[in-house]
């Protein structure tokens, strides 16, 4: 293999690399439109408590909600007015 063919495949490949990474940072942030609703719905924070449970504060409609999520489900800790809403 000649060391131009090799550079073609070796830059082909870093650009499709490339355009996955930017795919998937796109996606990540929900800057594609699929992930994003109507904006009813505000994940806050999470925090990880360990590894199987985490805190989840979340603003829905004029609430704010703190959930607990593990393996065995979601679970309303407490919920709050909005006062910015």
């Amino acid at each position: 293999m000649s060391a131009v063919l090799y550079l073609k495949v070796l830059g082909a490949t870093f650009l499709v690399l490339g355009l996955f990474l930017v795919l998937f940072y796109f996606l990540r942030k929900g800057r594609m439109g699929w992930s994003q609703g109507s904006g009813e719905i505000e994940i806050r924070e999470i925090r990880a408590l360990d590894l199987k449970h985490r805190l989840a504060l979340v603003r829905v409609r004029d609430r704010i909600l703190l959930l607990g999520l593990s393996e065995k489900g979601v679970a309303l800790l407490k919920e709050w007015p909005d006062e910015v809403a």
